[in-house]
């Protein structure tokens, strides 16, 4: 999404003619949620105490905050895109001095229409871990992740490939085949796939959330 609102700048920017006004307005907008999203996503995090239901399970979820802005910024990423569009009906091609990167900023959003149906209808997820007695259940954007304990063989640290001839720990190095990503891979028992707990959508410390799930499957 981040890369999405990047491109919607640059080709806002490139946008010429009777409609340079508007595009310009819609640019400075999508800059200020980059910039937002920026400091949400990547502000150091610090361990918390964490709050138990009644029945003993525990739920970890992306902050409201986090959530608003990638709403935001598609809705502002689909405002870019409709001006262009305006733009080509109004004036012609010719008014975009950038027509290539205004198409790639268009099929890029005609290819997210898929998850705004999702979105519409309940079926893209908030961010969340819930670790309860009886097991775990990840949900986040389009997945939906439910475990006993006994499917669960445990849990793990993992960097970024950006990092990974930095000195961080081989154990923590993303394997050829496997989820990609900072953040908490949970190793299944069997033959589904392991799957990524992202960092990046959560105010809790990654290490904080893979001690709570070895204390549950413990």
């Amino acid at each position: 999404m981040l890369s999405l609102m990047l491109v919607a700048g640059v080709v806002v920017a490139a946008v010429g003619g009777h409609s340079e006004q508007a595009p310009a307005l819609v640019f400075g907008a999508v800059g200020a949620v980059g910039l937002v999203l920026c400091v949400v996503l990547f502000w150091p995090r610090r361990r918390r105490e964490l709050v138990r239901d009644v029945d003993g399970s525990l739920t970890i979820a992306a902050p409201w905050a986090v959530v608003v802005v990638m709403i935001a910024a598609w809705a502002m990423a689909g405002v870019v895109g409709a001006s262009l569009v305006f733009t080509v009906v109004t004036d012609g091609i010719d008014a975009l001095e950038s027509p290539g990167a205004a198409l790639v900023l268009v099929g890029a959003l005609l290819a997210s229409l898929p998850d705004a149906v999702r979105l519409a209808t309940g079926r893209l997820h908030r961010w969340r871990v819930t670790l309860a007695p009886s097991g775990l259940r990840y949900r986040g954007y389009r997945t939906d992740i439910e475990l006993p304990w006994v499917k669960v063989r445990g849990s793990r640290l993992q960097a970024s490939r950006l990092f990974r001839w930095t000195g961080v720990p081989e154990s923590m190095r993303p394997g050829e085949s496997g989820p990609k990503g900072y953040g908490v891979v949970v190793d299944r028992k069997g033959s589904g796939p392991d799957f990524l707990v992202p960092q990046a959508f959560f105010r809790v410390p990654a290490a904080q959330i893979s001690e709570e799930i070895e204390r549950f499957r413990s």
